[in-house]
């Protein structure tokens, strides 16, 4: 599965078909063990890739914060706030606490509805959106997000806004108010963003080599698999005479194509240099056999 979810091409070629007789059917050339093995290292593959697409989106997201959020926090340096006259009933001697996130654009207007009445209205909100679309780690879809802050005061404000936050599936990111401290943070993210998309590229090319040796490999256990399927099935519509350990199989045949079959079986039986011979006899039916025609090149087409 991994191998076509990761658009790894798979040739399956007829000399492969041809080589693969009965007798190597169940010789695959591997230990036991190896198959587990790959099977785990896929799956830790997965999960380590799983978390550092998230870790990065964690850091992408919080770029976006500290470089959209910006503006907002310096208008509170200045003499004229526009959140303050909204909240102007608090005492201003408390100090104004903030939340920062992310969640998806679909969900911004009811998340600020809900805060809003949750609120009643003592919570000032501002939103920007992000310009570029954000890759879900979990679905892989491209997802369009918005980045918002919400300003109040106190701290059961504080507690009802994480909590419509969480219920929303919002995620909170803690940004300093302070703008040296924004620089600083934003410096980090951008050098951890740096150092995962290094991490990134190397766990690609690392999924790529592991999944190509196994794929090197898929064209002749498939055929392997498929010819094994195929025996089992046809051995399936024998009986088995318990008296003499033998399958028993029955089925219609022409009468001229009798000898036919017989060269066919016993090329079979020395290719596989087996010791018992298949024999073959006929018996007679009251059956109503299978109508059967003897075309040719031109009336094949009309039959």
């Amino acid at each position: 599965i991994e191998i076509f979810n990761k658009r790894h091409s798979v040739a399956i070629e007829q000399e492969v078909v041809n080589v693969l007789y009965t007798r190597k059917l169940f010789c695959i050339d591997l230990p036991i063990d190896i198959f587990p093995s790959w099977s785990a290292e896929v799956k830790e593959m997965n999960d380590n890739e799983g978390n550092l697409q998230r870790n990065y989106l964690e850091l992408i997201e919080l770029r976006y914060i500290v470089k959209l959020t910006d503006q907002y926090f310096e208008e509170s340096k200045r003499q004229y706030v526009p959140w303050k006259k909204n909240i102007s009933n608090f005492p201003q001697t408390r100090q104004v606490g903030h939340c920062t996130g992310v969640i998806p654009r679909e969900r911004y207007v009811a998340f600020e509805r809900v805060m809003w009445r949750g609120t009643r209205g003592n919570v000032y909100m501002r939103h920007v959106n992000i310009d570029e679309k954000l890759k879900d780690p979990v679905s892989g879809e491209m997802i369009d997000k918005v980045v918002f802050v919400a300003f109040y005061q106190g701290d059961v404000l504080e507690s009802k806004v994480k909590r419509i936050c969480d219920g929303f599936g919002a995620t909170n990111y803690p940004c300093p108010e302070a703008y040296e401290e924004r620089r600083a943070l934003q410096t980090r993210v951008a050098a951890g963003i740096e150092e995962l998309q290094m991490v990134l590229g190397r766990t690609a090319d690392f999924r790529k080599r592991v999944l190509g040796d196994i794929a090197d490999s898929y064209e002749e256990w498939y055929i392997k698999t498929l010819k094994m399927k195929a025996t089992y099935h046809t051995m399936n519509m024998f009986n088995f005479d318990v008296s003499e350990s033998a399958l028993i199989a029955e089925g219609w045949v022409p009468t001229a194509k009798l000898a036919d079959v017989q060269s066919a079986l016993k090329d079979v039986t020395d290719r596989l240099g087996s010791g018992v011979p298949t024999i073959v006899k006929t018996t007679h039916t009251f059956d109503m056999p299978p109508t059967y025609h003897i075309t040719n090149k031109f009336t094949s087409a009309f039959q």
